[in-house]
Parts: C-alpha cells; sequence; structure tokens
C-alpha cells in the first residue's frame, strides 16, 4: 500500500471523525479506502478502448466539467463567507486504487486524484448519514 495525502473541507474531516467516534470505521484510511472501492467499483466500466464507453466518458467529462465548474462558484462564495479550510489526510492506498484514479484523470473525468477521492469520501459520508437517519426514523415509529 502506499501512503497518499489529499485535501478535504474541514466540515468533511469533521463528518469522518463523527464516523470513527460512532464507530462505524476505525480509522480515516478505512473510510477512504471503503469510499474509493465503492467509488470505483461504479466508474469500473470506463475504458476507453471500446467507443460507447468512451461516448459515456466524454459525457460524464462533460457533466463532471459543468458541476466542477458550479461547485468552484460554490467554493467561491463560501470561501467569501467563512473561509473553509481545507485539511490533510493521510491515507494508505492500495497500488490498484491508486493507479485506477490516475486513469481516471487521464481520461478527464477527475481534475485530480484529490478530487476523486473528494468524491468517493462525500457520497461514502452521504449513504452513512442516510442510513442513519433512516434508521432514526425506524426507531421512532
Amino acid at each position: 500500500m502506499k501512503i497518499t495525502t489529499v485535501k478535504i473541507p474541514e466540515e468533511m474531516k469533521e463528518m469522518m471523525e463523527k464516523l470513527i467516534e460512532e464507530h462505524y470505521y476505525p480509522n480515516e484510511s478505512i473510510i477512504v479506502r471503503e469510499a474509493l472501492r465503492m467509488f470505483l467499483n461504479r466508474h469500473r466500466n470506463v475504458d476507453p478502448g471500446i467507443s460507447e464507453i468512451a461516448q459515456r466518458t466524454k459525457e460524464l467529462v462533460k457533466r463532471r466539467e459543468e458541476e466542477r465548474k458550479k461547485e468552484e462558484r460554490r467554493r467561491k462564495e463560501e470561501k467569501k463567507k467563512n473561509k473553509s479550510i481545507l485539511k490533510l489526510v493521510s491515507v494508505h492506498l492500495p497500488e490498484r486504487y491508486i493507479e485506477y484514479l490516475e486513469r481516471l484523470v487521464k481520461m478527464g473525468i477527475y481534475p485530480s486524484r484529490s478530487e476523486a477521492i473528494r468524491v468517493a469520501v462525500r457520497d461514502l459520508i452521504r449513504r452513512e448519514l442516510w442510513k442513519e437517519r433512516r434508521y432514526s426514523r425506524r426507531m421512532l415509529a
């Protein structure tokens, strides 16, 4: 495994710490690896050599670019409001995860490995919080 360092928003880091405190995950590396496992599984069929996949990839790239621009505008606004801070997180990742992330970056789907990791972690946190809310509702019913 290789150590990779990624900057993530402070709020995301706090949510990761909450998942650790509540014993959902033992540490940050496990959270990021689990997030990437699910993330890479969703992207496993992305192969530039296959025309249909290549077309979908181009569409994904275009969509991601639009989302990235929207996110960039949102971040600029957020920075103006509260100077959002990025925190460094160092994690151990399998080499094949890093290779696959590099492939997604080369294909233009994500601007960097860090951005892909942030997307993966964000998706995992959303999923965990959704499960937590659903469980809480069931307990209240």
